[in-house]
């Protein structure tokens, strides 16, 4: 006599008549054996039929869905996932195992979709994890050391002023001296003095460029701020007769007298204060 409670480890597909593993059907509570009478590749590829066919549909309805609607079907995603975490983290590793090709234009399309959501992640990431971005920085550059070297170099020719403050802020961090200047600052020190040195009043030429000078020198506890940075002149022909050369970090008011009297040296000194006065009256 046959036990009516034993259930078969296989049953019939209604829809392609084969003999699968009961296991092969989703469950169903009044199905036979409380599973599906189609085979889950049978319902899989009915949806894909249905879906295929009715795309237009399928996106109107999605549209038209409430909030409400929307906050359910997310709330139901998360629990399902939860229920079958590690099925679907293995589903979704044997997908993009076989799919390689449609995981890369899955991936292209998303971020040409969202480029400012990717920046905005990156951002995010890299002020969470400085130590790492440095890390990572310094294996880059010795992996492609020349290719750094000449970006750094188109770099800093397109951004004279960028490098300039950067300049800066590294010897003011080698100094333990504090502050920080802006390229739009040493721009607007330049306009202030016509593009010309705030000492002896030269323009840049052929032998001769602008400088940004720390007035008090960092080495003797300057700050690396915009109302502590003049303009000089600084010789590109032997470094010699450049206001920026022979000052170097001497003490100002002492190289002023040295280098144009006591006279001169009053009235340029009095026209680098007010510039100073200037710039904290521009911060306030």
């Amino acid at each position: 006599m046959n036990d009516s409670t034993t259930i078969p480890d296989s049953k019939l597909c209604k829809h392609c008549n084969q003999i699968k593993p009961l296991d092969a059907f989703g469950p169903k509570k009044r199905g036979l054996y409380g599973r599906d009478a189609k085979c889950r590749e049978c319902c899989n590829a009915h949806q894909r039929a249905y879906n295929a066919e009715n795309r237009d549909k399928r996106k109107a309805a999605y549209a038209n869905r409430t909030e409400e609607q929307r906050e359910a079907r997310r709330t139901w995603d998360r629990q399902r996932y939860q229920k079958h975490a590690e099925k679907e983290r293995q589903e979704s590793r044997d997908w993009r195992k076989a799919n390689p090709e449609k995981l890369r234009a899955a991936k292209r399309r998303w971020n040409e979709a969202n480029p400012e959501r990717i920046r905005a992640n990156r951002r995010a990431w890299a002020k969470a994890n400085p130590d790492k971005v440095r890390a990572s920085k310094r294996v880059n550059y010795i992996n492609h050391t020349e290719k750094a070297k000449a970006r750094a170099r188109a770099w800093a020719k397109a951004n004279p002023r960028n490098r300039k403050a950067h300049e800066y802020a590294r010897r003011a961090r080698k100094l333990a001296s504090s502050g920080k200047i802006t390229p739009q600052q040493l721009k607007a020190s330049l306009a202030y003095f016509n593009h010309r040195c705030a000492a002896c009043g030269r323009p840049a030429g052929l032998w001769h460029t602008l400088a940004g000078d720390h007035w008090i020198a960092l080495v003797n506890g300057g700050l690396n701020t915009a109302n502590n940075i003049v303009p000089l002149c600084h010789s590109l022909k032997d470094g010699t007769d450049g206001c920026n050369n022979t000052k170097r970090s001497r003490d100002p008011l002492e190289w002023l007298h040295t280098r144009f009297g006591p006279k001169k040296a009053t009235a340029i000194l009095a026209r680098i204060q007010d510039y100073f006065e200037w710039v904290r009256a521009q911060s306030e």
